[in-house]
């Protein structure tokens, strides 16, 4: 199997045109699905974190899922 660079940084990801083209993919799944909704927070609340994992999902055949 070939061997794939995986990130460490947002600002890795953001450098690199592929990786911002599949986070803007997955951004815009979120908005479409309605499984994120951004909203502002009431007083006194903290909002629930999230973070970006970089990974190459693959196929069984080991090929890169699309």
């Amino acid at each position: 199997m070939d061997s794939y660079l995986i990130l460490k940084s947002l600002s890795e990801a953001l450098s690199c045109t592929g990786w911002r083209h599949a986070m803007n993919e997955e951004m815009t799944d979120l908005e479409q699905y309605r499984t994120l909704d951004l909203m502002p927070l009431p007083n006194r609340k903290k909002a629930v974190g999230f973070r970006w994992v970089y990974t190459v999902k693959l196929n069984l055949d080991g090929s890169i899922s699309g």
